[in-house]
């Protein structure tokens, strides 16, 4: 039987927070400081005799994986909480003292578990992640820098020996190509030293994500089913979208990653929009990026993408393959089934 309800509303540097007991009714609150991790240690050993017998819950945020970590190896019950369900703004004046009581008082009603709680990633699975948009971040660096230095070309009708900007033989004609203003040759010089160094860093984060997607079979297993599928993509795909089996089904995982269309609905009447673009933005990068690589490799999606171009733009037609892939990713993954390009098409595409 849970006697306390415990919400916290956690900061950088102090906590708030709010206990009440099997009736509903307040019974402690504090507002700590945590400047350290012994600190925040100390903070949850006061907690401690409220947790016999009690639960916890803490909002989803960047600052929060010591104290979920903390609260596991302790073997405490906590819940973490999607900030955005929590929607803690509506009710007026916002405080942090509000904030942790509003927390404890939904989670002894039940509301947190119907309504807002959210998944926790393991630590390999956070870790991964870190390293997939880490890995992300800096080629969209490189990009960048790529495209500054295609901008300067152009201006002057300068072009590079090399189709790519980042062949060591255009690097090497960029280091000494002439241009009109000494300006110009230092901020050249800057953006090259920026591609370069980028390059770099993405080589030591390639070889770590192969390394990463080697130990994780489900990544291999991904690699191996679907065509156009290696490292990058497979350890993407299974570490965002994490426990496969925590979806209800195939609109769950389709909202999660934010290829489901607005609804606007009044009485009988109801209008689908564009994407809401509300779920996971690494998720759905990656499914983007697989889908314009099969409509243009795989001769089954792509006779199945022409079909379509007779009635759609091609960017809904990529739209529609990212949404099937995942469904059909999280098919296999969540029922154990062999992934099938056809089946995943679906039968109206013939």
């Amino acid at each position: 039987m849970v006697q306390y309800h415990i919400g916290v509303d956690l900061h950088l540097e102090v906590a708030q927070i709010a206990v009440v007991d099997a009736s509903g009714e307040l019974v402690h609150e504090a507002r700590v400081k945590i400047p350290d991790l012994p600190a925040g240690r100390a903070m949850l050993d006061r907690l401690a005799p409220y947790l016999e017998a009690g639960r916890l819950a803490v909002e989803a945020l960047g600052c929060n994986r010591w104290f979920v970590d903390e609260c596991h190896v302790r073997g405490w019950d906590v819940l973490v909480a999607n900030a955005t369900k929590l929607q803690l703004k509506r009710d007026g004046r916002k405080t942090d003292r509000r904030d942790a009581r509003e927390i404890a008082r939904r989670l002894f009603l039940g509301d947190l578990d119907r309504c807002a709680r959210t998944y926790y990633p393991t630590q390999a699975e956070y870790a991964h992640r870190k390293l997939l948009r880490t890995r992300h971040g800096q080629v969209e660096k490189r990009t960048c820098a790529e495209l500054e230095i295609h901008a300067i070309l152009t201006a002057y009708k300068l072009r590079s020996p090399a189709k790519q900007l980042r062949s060591r033989e255009s690097i090497r004609w960029l280091r000494s190509v002439a241009l009109p203003h000494p300006d110009l040759r230092v901020v050249l010089d800057v953006l090259i030293e920026d591609l370069v160094s980028a390059m770099a860093r993405i080589r030591v984060l390639s070889k770590a994500v192969a390394a990463a997607a080697r130990s994780v079979p489900a990544a291999r297993l991904l690699e191996e089913a679907l065509p156009s599928v290696a490292s990058q993509t497979s350890l993407t795909l299974i570490c965002e979208l994490g426990d496969v089996k925590r979806f209800s089904g195939a609109r769950a995982v389709a909202s999660f990653a934010g290829l489901v269309p607005r609804v606007t609905a009044s009485a009988d009447t109801s209008h689908h929009g564009k994407l809401t673009k509300h779920g996971n933005p690494e998720l759905r990068w990656i499914l983007g990026q697989l889908a314009v690589r099969l409509l243009s490799r795989d001769p089954v999606v792509k006779a199945w993408g022409a079909r379509m171009r007779r009635r759609v733009h091609k960017n809904k037609v990529r739209v529609a393959l990212a949404r099937r892939l995942l469904i059909g990713i999280w098919v296999m993954l969540s029922r154990g089934e062999v992934f099938s390009m056809e089946r995943c098409l679906g039968a109206r595409a013939a």
